[in-house]
């Protein structure tokens, strides 16, 4: 399959899933209002803060990718993190992201296996992070009380 069928199906298959979500399955009028209600300083705030996510959570990706000895930069690494990141906003699962993480590392560096451990690692560190911050904030209510 040619460079231009690829795109032109990609573009074709997203422009289709916008479709879908922005006008058959949401009420766009509804959605406009509540944009239009909304603090513009807490929209660009969430925004930084969620640009600022993605970075570190690309950065932590990337030392793991340095143990497997997987020679990627950090600006693909962070690249491949925004895309991951935008199917896991789109797609009705998270699985997406950590695939297409997967598939575009794969491209440069050729081993999937590593790249999916690099994944699943990265998958239960978050996992062990959040259950500390879990925990630390039912600690921290019981100090209160």
């Amino acid at each position: 399959m040619n460079t231009r069928l690829k795109f032109t199906l990609k573009l074709l298959f997203t422009i289709t899933l916008f479709y879908l979500l922005f006008f058959h399955l949401t009420d766009i009028d509804k959605v406009i209002k509540n944009i239009k209600k909304a603090d513009i300083w807490y929209l660009i705030s969430a925004a930084v803060i969620l640009i600022f996510s993605v970075m570190i959570s690309a950065f932590r990706w990337k030392k793991l990718l340095d143990i497997k000895k997987l020679k990627v930069s950090y600006l693909t690494a962070a690249k491949e993190y925004f895309i991951g990141a935008f199917f896991n906003n789109f797609l009705p699962s998270s699985i997406g992201g950590d695939f297409s993480r997967v598939v575009g590392i794969a491209k440069i560096t050729g081993r999937k296996t590593d790249l999916f451990s690099s994944v699943i690692i990265e998958r239960i560190i978050g996992f062990i992070a959040l259950l500390i911050i879990g925990n630390t904030g039912i600690f921290m209510l019981k100090i209160g009380d």
